[in-house]
């Protein structure tokens, strides 16, 4: 009996288990084909002479993110941001907008059917005109992930970031992503499949991110509170995007 309840859970965790070509889709988060959600994540960050870190819990309302509790190495305490999201959708897209305090503070177009999106992130504003910070753009073709990003400084539009992701030819759970900036570089992320979902780990760093299965036949799949895995200082240093609120800190983040 032993035997065969450890068959079945083998067989269950193979119908659900995904690769890096399946990853892919979580790059969307407007998709409908889209069942995996973050759960939390632990994050590389630096400071002028040392590297720390930062985990995120993240919690949903349906599939919907509503909080973040955000925990940082050398602090006492976490810090929690609420936010608000509202989704609209349409025979060509589906839009994605993210309110904090009624503040809009990010964009996402999912265009349907073409694997592809157009992100705007908004700088926290300091009038009541909503100002685009940040655009990204990220489309799928064949097995190839494409990311380009751009900042605008004085509303000048600059190149920020150009990469694309492929599957290793070697090992379907193992992601290939090769930045084409200046300079350019080459680096691996890893996927482990887990009970309710997976885990990416970066090869050359303790940078990890946890994803939970969603429902698809239910509105209100995953509504978690648990505690982030462990209970840093304050994240008094940091705006709602998670950028550094002055030029002491240094952040970097997977986008």
């Amino acid at each position: 009996m032993k035997k065969l309840i450890l068959i079945l859970s083998i067989l269950a965790l193979n119908v659900f288990a995904i690769n890096c070509r399946d990853m892919f889709q979580t790059s969307f988060t407007s998709s409908t084909t889209n069942t995996y959600l973050v759960d939390s994540a632990y994050i590389e960050n630096y400071g002028h002479d040392f590297t720390y870190y930062a985990s995120m819990k993240y919690h949903y309302t349906g599939s919907n993110l509503d909080s973040i509790v955000r925990c940082v190495e050398l602090e006492d305490n976490c810090s929690t941001i609420h936010q608000k999201t509202i989704q609209e959708t349409s025979e060509e897209n589906i839009r994605t907008t993210t309110y904090y305090n009624d503040q809009i503070i990010q964009e996402e177009t999912y265009f349907i059917g073409m694997d592809s999106s157009l992100t705007y992130v908004y700088s926290p504003a300091i009038s009541d005109e909503p100002k685009v910070d940040y655009i990204r753009i990220v489309y799928l073709r064949n097995d190839t992930l494409y990311r380009e990003a751009w900042d605008l400084p004085e509303n000048t539009l600059q190149k920020e970031q150009s990469s694309f992701i492929t599957p290793d030819p070697n090992d379907e759970n193992t992601c290939v992503i090769t930045s084409y900036d200046s300079p350019s570089s080459t680096t691996q992320q890893m996927i482990t499949n887990t009970e309710n979902g997976f885990v990416v780990s970066n090869k050359n760093s303790e940078e990890k991110m946890f994803y939970i299965m969603v429902n698809p036949n239910s509105t209100t799949s995953i509504l978690r509170k648990n505690r982030p895995t462990f209970i840093p200082e304050k994240a008094k240093h940091f705006d709602l995007l998670g950028r550094p609120a002055n030029s002491k800190y240094i952040i970097k983040f997977n986008r």
